[in-house]
C-alpha cells in the first residue's frame, strides 16, 4: 500500500453545490508517480522546487495531483509523470487551477490546466487515459 493510500482522502477538492463543471475533455482515473516543479521566478535563475505526489485523475487538459505540499494557484509548472514503463512518461507544461489542503490527511489536491501541450504530448496522454 503507497503513502498515498494510507493518508486517505476523497481525492477531489471541495465542492459547493452551486459550482459547475468546467472540464472540456473526460477525465480518467489515473494513479502515477509525479513530479510537479515550479517553474523559477526569473528565467534562467535555475530549477524551481519539486513537489512529489501521485496524480489521481488526467484529461486532455489537465490532471490532479495529490502532493504533499501546497504550489499556489496561478503558478506555472512543469508535470513529469512516470509511466507504467520508461517509454510512457510525459513531461508537460502548465498551470496550477486550483489547491485544496486536506485537512485530515495532511496533503493538498493540485488541480494543473496543462498548458501548450504539443501533440506528441497529446498522444500520450490519451494513451495513459486509455490504459
Amino acid at each position: 500500500m503507497g503513502v498515498f493510500a494510507r493518508i486517505g482522502g476523497t481525492g477531489r477538492p471541495p465542492r459547493d453545490s452551486g459550482s459547475a463543471e468546467k472540464r472540456r475533455s473526460q477525465r480518467v482515473k489515473c494513479e502515477l508517480l509525479a513530479q510537479v516543479r515550479v517553474a523559477p521566478a526569473q528565467p534562467g535563475s535555475g530549477t524551481g522546487a519539486v513537489n512529489h505526489g501521485i496524480s489521481q485523475d488526467i484529461s486532455e487538459g489537465g490532471i490532479q495531483i495529490r502532493a504533499f505540499r501546497h504550489i499556489p494557484e496561478r503558478s506555472n509548472v512543469l508535470v513529469e509523470l512516470q509511466g507504467r514503463d520508461a517509454v510512457s512518461s510525459i513531461r508537460a507544461t502548465g498551470s496550477v487551477v486550483w489547491a485544496a489542503r486536506v485537512e485530515t490527511a495532511g496533503h493538498w489536491l493540485l488541480g494543473i490546466a496543462f498548458v501548450d501541450a504539443d501533440d506528441k504530448t497529446r498522444s500520450s496522454i490519451q494513451r495513459l487515459a486509455a490504459a
